[in-house]
């Protein structure tokens, strides 16, 4: 696995475009020169992107986010796509890496497609059982829509899916949805479970690191930290 803090060039330039990000210029432009300037490759460049927020974001996310293990009895809404690619991407040996904000995420856009169903059959596996360790009251499983055609049967199937999930004696409720940030958002649910930065900020319920959570338990997964390369003052 190619580690996203390999080198010096990397950690200089995530403190600069942090540096950049908290002054309010622009995220774009900002994270292009850094990458450039430092010769980051593309897998450090996603991590940039997907790793790296401005101090009040990580503040905001953090001090929202739900506590691990969930207490039992809550109701959980839960974003399966985004949960299942972040543990199938850690499977097949791609990266994944702690935001500053604590969230887990992965660099899976730098790939082609995962097309190995037995990963994502596990994944979804593991999902179930840390599922049924929570003994939740209730279970949305929400899928986007337009997405779901060209994954796997048993992602498909509502009937398969919940076979395959078996979070115990929690109702399951299955969710399509052509738009699935508002139904995370509007979700009534405590806990949202995803990593996705645009329901993380909107979001009602309280957000869990689910993905996070399952690598940590199943694996005791030791990942690559951007919040401390960031926030500590020594982090090599």
């Amino acid at each position: 696995m190619h580690s996203i803090l390999d080198g010096n060039n990397f950690k200089t330039a995530a403190r600069e475009y942090f540096w950049l990000l908290n002054r309010a210029y622009p995220e774009k432009r900002s994270r292009l020169l850094v990458a450039d300037r430092y010769h980051l490759d593309r897998h450090q460049r996603t991590a940039l992107y997907r790793g790296i927020f401005p101090h009040d974001s990580n503040t905001l996310r953090i001090a929202k986010a739900a506590k691990f293990p969930p207490a039992k009895g809550l109701s959980m809404a839960i974003d399966l796509l985004n949960i299942l690619h972040l543990i199938s991407n850690y499977l097949y040996g791609r990266n994944v890496f702690h935001s500053t904000d604590l969230f887990l995420r992965d660099d899976g856009e730098n790939f082609s497609r995962l097309d190995n169903h037995r990963f994502m059959l596990d994944a979804l596996h593991l999902l179930g059982r840390t599922l049924a360790s929570f003994e939740p009251s209730e279970v949305q499983i929400c899928i986007k829509t337009s997405q779901i055609s060209r994954y796997p049967e048993f992602l498909k199937n509502p009937s398969l899916l919940r076979d395959n999930l078996r979070t115990g004696s929690a109702d399951v409720h299955i969710i399509s949805s052509a738009h699935i940030h508002r139904q995370l958002i509007e979700s009534r649910a405590d806990i949202i479970a995803t990593s996705d930065s645009v329901v993380l900020d909107s979001c009602a319920g309280s957000p869990l690191d689910l993905g996070g959570c399952i690598l940590s338990v199943s694996f005791n997964a030791r990942l690559p930290d951007l919040h401390g390369l960031i926030y500590e003052k020594d982090p090599s």
